[in-house]
């Protein structure tokens, strides 16, 4: 949902200007939707998928940042190695019931970690905004706290041990003519983030 409302939007915006004539129908949320099924066009997801029904384009990294606010790291100190984060109170997302595990590279290798703390969200801004009030730490997204990161209200950590999620992927069904709504779509969203979305500049 944050993807779609801070990152994907201004993009609709733009195309609506570009193409008043379409006519777009516009839906946030943090589940897979079956495209075929639901009628729809195209959508943009964090990670890829594996219907071969469906054609999956990288458009984005997803970076990944552990941070917290500057208040809770003077009060609690600042984690040297992923194994000090048992020692914090560590925020989480919650996707599909349960905490998302953090992605780490540990001596060249990727490590995920299962952390704990007072609280687990499922909305990723609202995870935002209590990390950056100082409650302990998160693992977030740049699309999502680029200009906390940029105010110094978040301050990343263990910055040595950044890992990349899951890419972030225009999908949209396999057809042999691609509608030109569709075309124009994905190719305004490619020219926008690439070589490297304005979140990551």
């Amino acid at each position: 949902m944050s993807l779609g409302r801070l990152q994907v939007l201004p993009i609709v915006q733009r195309y609506m200007r570009l193409w008043p004539a379409v006519e777009v129908n516009i839906s946030f949320n943090d589940r897979y939707v079956d495209l075929i099924e639901g009628g729809i066009d195209v959508a943009v997801r964090v990670g890829g998928m594996s219907d071969s029904n469906l054609v999956s384009r990288k458009v984005a990294p997803h970076t990944l940042v552990t941070c917290a606010s500057p208040d809770y790291l003077a009060r609690r100190g600042t984690p040297s190695t992923v194994d000090d984060l048992a020692n914090h109170d560590c925020l989480t997302f919650s996707h599909g019931g349960r905490p998302v595990e953090w992605r780490f590279r540990v001596a060249d290798a990727p490590r995920k970690v299962s952390v704990g703390g007072p609280l687990t969200s499922t909305n990723a801004e609202g995870l935002c905004d209590i990390v950056a009030a100082g409650f302990g730490i998160g693992q977030l997204a740049t699309f999502l706290i680029a200009d906390a990161l940029r105010d110094g209200r978040l301050v990343p950590i263990l910055a040595s041990h950044a890992a990349e999620g899951e890419p972030l992927s225009v999908v949209y069904p396999i057809r042999r003519l691609l509608p030109p709504k569709v075309t124009a779509f994905v190719d305004l969203l490619t020219a926008s983030w690439q070589p490297r979305p304005p979140w990551d500049r």
